[in-house]
């Protein structure tokens, strides 16, 4: 049993997300491993509330008392939630490093000079406690502050947000060519160079900053990453950096093909209010509409995740023989993955790793997705395990081929279960977890 400090910015959740699912999981094991945490969640309540965060906590922390004899001894989880308005701001006087000072002066245009020495002080008074290991996953914030305190942990960075970033610039560059120079597309070309530019050179920076921090003060927090993608990219930087492999929970019951139904179903999970969303809904209503002109049966699209008059007005442009469900978050999913017939996403938004992706797979449903959701998946074999697209007439023709295919939709799903199972199965992640933080 040891004391872990668990530093991580989002929610709790069990629901379809990124953040939120990787914390339940995290939070869970360790519980169950009979460890005593301390969780610090940096996060606004409105945001924690939306996702059920303390729901979910209190049901962790009740799943062991339901176990009656066969009752399993854990350890304990003690939450503390931060923000700007948090108290503790007031009740600190901290004496901040000239060092520290320095850093978080040119930090300002980068992160909030408040939210940085707000961090440092909550980091200095939870560093008074004697833990055996801090486990960070969280933002630039927490990581900088972090790296001011000698403790032995691991940071677990989620992904390089410039390189999703010169992604979109290359992308609107390309739209404007095609374009022909329209002030429209000027602008939001220069526009993703500007913040291409900016994350750039933060993430520049923050590598500087680390290499500073671990030759002065020695410093024995690890880093690693989700993505091998991105491990090669941080370490062309320089920087020593591991490997984490990530996880979705194991499905309670897969999705069985050949569930006889009208049409062909097609289901997308995720927030369709971001700006990555609704640059994605344009191109996904082109797509289905042109499948639609070559395929003869009913077709229904599912939308689960966050949605707003916007997005459903962008939707009033498919074509009227695509029946559309707004579906809004839903508690379980799974049911959803059993009476779909593929899981569509061709957002072109570089990450590391996709979590709707990898719960797909998990799920035993099809999958097709723009390329860049397989940057970090490297396990993963283009048109054996899911199918990856990057040009309109590909997604088309692999919508129609799974449409019209029924032996190749049970191929597709069973090789994706197969490389969930062996990749990103929590079962064997983690322990490695667990392992690569304490050795």
């Amino acid at each position: 049993m040891a004391k872990i400090l668990y530093l991580t910015t989002g929610a709790i959740s069990k629901k379809q997300g990124g953040s939120g699912l990787f914390n339940y999981q995290v939070i869970e094991y360790f519980f169950k491993k009979k460890h005593d945490l301390t969780l610090g969640i940096w996060s606004e309540n409105e945001f924690l509330s939306k996702f059920d965060s303390k729901k979910y906590f209190k049901q962790i922390l009740e799943s062991n008392n339901s176990g009656g004899e066969n009752k399993v001894e854990s350890g304990s989880i003690e939450l503390k939630i931060f923000n700007y308005e948090s108290q503790i701001d007031y009740e600190i006087n901290t004496r901040y490093s000239k060092r520290f000072r320095f850093f978080s002066n040119l930090f300002p245009y980068f992160v909030s000079s408040k939210e940085l020495k707000l961090k440092y002080k909550l980091l200095d008074k939870l560093h008074q406690e004697p833990y055996d290991r801090v486990l960070i996953f969280a933002d630039f914030g927490w990581i900088i502050a972090s790296l001011f305190f000698s403790k032995k942990g691991l940071i677990i960075f989620g992904d390089s947000r410039e390189l999703k970033h010169l992604e979109l610039f290359i992308s609107n560059c390309k739209l404007l060519i095609n374009k022909n120079l329209k002030i429209k597309n000027l602008k939001s070309t220069l526009i993703s160079f500007i913040v291409f530019i900016n994350l750039y050179l933060q993430s520049i920076f923050v590598i500087k900053l680390i290499k500073y921090s671990k030759r002065k003060k020695k410093n024995n927090l690890k880093l690693s990453t989700f993505s091998p993608f991105e491990k090669y990219f941080y370490n062309l930087r320089g920087l020593d950096i591991s490997l984490t492999k990530y996880f979705t929970p194991q499905p309670e019951e897969l999705n069985t093909l050949n569930n006889k139904k009208e049409g062909f179903h097609i289901i997308h999970v995720g927030d369709l209010r971001t700006t990555a969303s609704s640059l994605m809904i344009s191109e996904m209503i082109k797509i289905l509409n042109d499948f639609e002109n070559i395929y003869e049966e009913n077709i229904i699209i599912n939308l689960v995740g966050h949605f707003d008059y916007n997005s459903e007005k962008a939707f009033s442009k498919i074509s009227k023989n695509i029946k559309v469900n707004f579906l809004g978050n839903i508690e379980n999913i799974q049911d959803l993955y059993s009476s779909n017939d593929v899981f569509f996403a061709p957002m072109n938004y570089h990450v590391g790793i996709r979590t709707r992706i990898i719960s797909a797979l998990s799920n035993s449903i099809p999958v097709i997705a723009h390329k860049s959701s397989g940057y970090g998946l490297i396990e993963a074999i283009n048109d054996r395990d899911l199918f990856l697209c990057d040009d309109h007439n590909d997604f088309v023709q692999k919508l129609y081929l799974l449409a019209k295919n029924p032996e190749i939709s049970k191929k597709l799903s069973k090789k994706g279960r197969i490389l969930w199972d062996k990749s990103y199965n929590p079962k064997y992640n983690l322990p490695l977890l667990e392992e690569t933080l304490f050795s």
